[in-house]
């Protein structure tokens, strides 16, 4: 009686716990953020979850052209995504504040055509990418710093045509690149590969060309293979 009663609170407690944990993962699996509506309806109808077990894309993946996202501050809650990060065209993003907890991506992190962005620093918590990491005609992408805590990248690193681009501090903490690393056509203020400092380990081939006004190699003295 009392024994049963405690029995089935703590039956409930425990399937209660279990439906809560289940509710963390976002639906639908592969999420894609084409327009602000978009992303606002995400936001009201996701439950507060914190994983995606595929793909988020904020962006055209048709690349049918730039999208009206200006405000990605709701996805606050997401801490992982098993999946690819892709944030793509998306001409009027200034920041990406709202990814300031995702710690783990499982693919590819790829940034591209963004002509608001100036920085990364909502990425400023994210230490694991397990794919590329792709950073590409951000034309007023300043620096990098929201990758700091990025310490290996298991593909290719590729910075290409981010004319705004000062520096690559924000890989100062990358040790290890499995992949190839490009470093092509940033052109007007890329000065220094300094952010290079401690990569000691390339699995690919290595390419720097046409960055200016880069004119040394300095940052790339720990690199042994």
């Amino acid at each position: 009686s009392h024994l049963m009663k405690i029995v089935l609170f703590l039956c409930f407690l425990l399937s209660s716990t279990l439906f809560l944990m289940a509710q963390n993962d976002c639906s639908p699996d592969d999420v894609i953020l084409t327009s602000q509506v978009e992303v606002d309806d995400f936001v009201t109808n996701s439950n507060n979850c914190d994983r995606i077990i595929g793909n988020l894309t904020i962006g055209n993946p048709d690349l049918s052209g730039p999208t009206d996202i200006t405000d990605i501050s709701g996805l606050k809650n997401i801490n992982s995504i098993l999946g690819d990060l892709v944030i793509l065209l998306n001409s009027q993003l200034k920041d990406l504040d709202g990814l300031q907890n995702l710690r783990n991506i499982g693919g590819l992190l790829d940034i591209t055509g963004n002509d608001q962005l100036k920085d990364l620093d909502g990425l400023v918590s994210l230490s694991s990418v397990g794919g590329n990491l792709v950073i590409l005609s951000n034309s007023q992408l300043e620096q990098i710093d929201g990758l700091k805590k990025v310490s290996k990248i298991n593909g290719d690193l590729l910075i290409q045509s981010n004319n705004q681009l000062r520096n690559l501090d924000g890989l100062k903490n990358i040790t290890r690149i499995d992949g190839t690393l490009d470093i092509l056509r940033n052109l007007g203020q890329l000065s220094n590969l300094d952010g290079l400092q401690n990569l000691t380990s390339i699995g690919g081939s290595l390419l720097i060309r046409t960055n200016s006004p880069l004119d040394n190699l300095d940052g790339l003295q720990n690199l042994s293979s």
